[in-house]
């Protein structure tokens, strides 16, 4: 009889073999599909805040960049502005303080200064401490053409001159300045021949 039944044992035992197997089989491809799933999970997790972190670093980045591109553009257009007005500023401030002490200046001299001091320049020069201009030269006196051609001829303005020593000094200076003696500049017997004409036309001479 048990011979009878073994082969349906070994049938049911084979059955219940398999089915264990199977089985495990399931919850071994259950528990890797779990694994598998959260590991997913993980890793998805842990791209996502890579990607917002290396986001945020680069909006920090990208904003301090903008930020300083525009403080820079700013500065420079500040920095321009100051070079170009700042001068007129100071030109036009300093012309406006010049003009302000000008006319205090002209009604203190107006009030006070008129019977001390003949002018306003002067006036003006002993409220700012300034020095007085030293006094003008007057220019020398020019020679008379006379003066000048007795200079020519090398004779002072009071030399008592006759007719005899003009025309011995001019012979001397011809003996020295004529190119025919070789002088090389034939100007200077131009102008003692025309001192000596100025003289006799002065002197009257023949």
């Amino acid at each position: 009889m048990f011979n009878q039944i073994y082969p349906y044992l070994k049938i049911v035992a084979a059955a219940g073999g398999g089915i264990i197997a199977a089985c495990i089989a399931v919850n071994f491809l259950m528990w890797l599909a779990g694994a598998i799933y959260r590991q997913s999970l993980i890793f998805i997790e842990y791209t996502v805040r890579l990607l917002i972190l290396v986001s945020s670093q680069t909006g920090q980045y990208l904003n301090a960049f903008v930020i300083g591109v525009l403080t820079l553009v700013f500065n420079i257009i500040c920095g321009t502005v100051m070079f170009v007005y700042q001068p007129c500023f100071l030109a036009s401030r300093n012309v406006s303080r010049a003009i302000g002490q000008y006319v205090k200046l002209r009604q203190l001299f107006w009030k006070y200064g008129r019977l001390e001091f003949a002018t306003f320049g002067q006036f003006k020069r002993h409220m700012l401490g300034e020095e007085e201009p030293p006094p003008k030269e007057k220019p020398a006196p020019e020679k008379s053409g006379y003066a000048l051609a007795l200079e020519v001829l090398g004779f002072a303005e009071d030399t008592p001159l006759d007719n005899a020593m003009l025309k011995s000094r001019h012979r001397e200076l011809a003996a020295i300045l004529h190119p025919d003696k070789a002088f090389p500049n034939q100007v200077f017997m131009q102008q003692v021949n025309d001192a000596v004409d100025y003289i006799m036309r002065a002197k009257k001479w023949k």
